[in-house]
């Protein structure tokens, strides 16, 4: 069986996930993938590169594909929706493994800085149609942090219960919402 590299960038999560950044080593990852230190070789030049290309991984999964697909709507309020069935829909692991790495690393923790950055600043720019700049980096940073909260330490609460929150935050983004107000 031959690994590709997302093979790799996916074991590599798992590992974070389960184990911990001290445990992301490329025996370890060989390990689990049940390959040689040469099929490591053939995608990276070594762990950093590995490293760097995981968290590449991550950044554009979990924040610019998802961005990338909910700008795809006509208007901001369908985006934000849209943007709202996408993030609670993903994974949980690799956002929690990736922050805890970045309590430990530099480089991991100038990567999760830059995507909060990055979305923050998109739900600011959608909300901005509809709110005054102020408000809506206000909204954007209550709702990356309820996005972060769900995520990382509120995983049980259901995602029925979860849109609720962001329609209490966004009424005007749930056309349905807003008319029961």
């Amino acid at each position: 069986m031959k690994s590709g590299k997302e093979d790799w960038i996916k074991e590599g999560l798992r590992i974070l996930y389960e184990l911990g950044p001290e445990s992301l080593v490329i025996e370890e990852l060989c390990k689990g993938l049940s390959r040689t230190k040469g099929s490591f070789y053939h995608h990276f030049s070594g762990r950093e590169d590995y490293c760097s290309q995981l968290l590449n991984y991550w950044k554009n999964k979990n924040t610019l594909e998802v961005i990338r697909i909910s700008s795809k709507k006509n208007s901001s309020d369908n985006a934000l929706a849209r943007l709202t069935v996408l993030t609670r829909n993903l994974e949980s692991n690799p956002e929690r493994a990736i922050r805890a790495w970045s309590f430990r690393d530099p480089i991991a923790a100038k990567v999760q800085k830059e995507v909060d950055e990055w979305r923050i600043d998109y739900l600011k720019k959608l909300l901005s149609e509809t709110y005054s700049e102020k408000i809506a980096e206000l909204k954007a940073k209550v709702i990356h942090s309820v996005f972060l909260s769900y995520t990382l330490a509120f995983s049980s609460i259901s995602k029925k219960d979860l849109v609720k929150i962001y329609e209490d935050i966004v009424p005007e983004t749930y056309p349905n919402t807003s008319k029961k107000r």
